[in-house]
């Protein structure tokens, strides 16, 4: 349809268009996944960031699943297949977080209530729970169990920011719950999507580690006053993930 002269540039054109378009179609297919998984609507998906700067730019191998062969039936099949297995997850997750909810209750009331009725013991307990206003399962059930709890008990969230990095300095919010005396705090982590998010290993740092950050030294110092020669900061230290590592 075009003269002999323009088939070629057009052909590069064409394909250059095709490899555009269908490229955009994988990374929609990423993004949407990503989001599906976030909205509870999937199962948890390996996300591999491949931009240092855009957290939009991503990498989901089990995406791959959804590119299938030229077909009517097929792609309706395989959507009626991810739309009951979304439907199924959400639900199904909506019923143990409520369920889960109901067995933890409110970190205020056991506050108020069992922290302050069970005996101390010496020590620094770290418990990693992802919902600040109740009370981490394993913490619940340990009082329930042991009838002590620890001198210091750090409560952990991991809060996932949508920027490549957090500077060290702002990296960790600590909230008292109201009552420094009582020893138990709530530590916000907030990490980049670039950032280290294995905190096992960030119980390697040192209390170095603080030094460019003395006002979150200070809040931490109030409840763990009583740590001999500040054993207790360094403890808490595991809060921070690879923070020598990061500018």
């Amino acid at each position: 349809m075009v003269p002999e002269a323009l088939r070629i540039p057009l052909v590069v054109l064409a394909t250059a268009a095709t490899v555009i378009a269908s490229q955009a179609v994988i990374s929609g297919a990423f993004s949407v996944s990503r989001q599906a998984t976030r909205l509870t609507l999937l199962p948890k998906l390996k996300v591999t960031q491949t931009s240092p700067e855009h957290s939009g730019q991503i990498y989901v191998g089990s995406a791959n699943l959804l590119k299938v062969p030229d077909g009517g039936w097929l792609p309706l099949v395989i959507a009626a297949v991810l739309t009951t297995v979304m439907l199924t997850w959400r639900r199904g997750a909506r019923l143990v977080a409520a369920r889960r909810r109901a067995m933890e209750g409110s970190l205020e009331d056991f506050v108020a209530g069992p922290a302050r009725t069970v005996p101390r013991v010496p020590g620094l307990a770290v418990y990693p729970h992802p919902e600040p206003a109740t009370v981490p399962l394993a913490l619940r059930t340990g009082v329930e169990m042991t009838h002590v709890l620890h001198e210091h008990v750090v409560i952990l969230t991991l809060v996932h920011r949508g920027v490549p990095h957090v500077h060290r300095d702002d990296r960790v919010q600590v909230d008292v719950l109201g009552d420094p005396s009582d020893g138990i705090v709530h530590v916000s982590y907030q990490v980049g999507f670039h950032d280290s998010q294995d905190v096992p290993a960030a119980r390697r740092c040192d209390r170095a580690a603080w030094a460019g950050a003395p006002r979150l030294h200070r809040g931490l110092r109030r409840v763990c006053a009583a740590a001999r020669s500040g054993s207790g900061v360094g403890d808490v230290c595991a809060v921070r993930a690879a923070a020598r590592a990061r500018p």
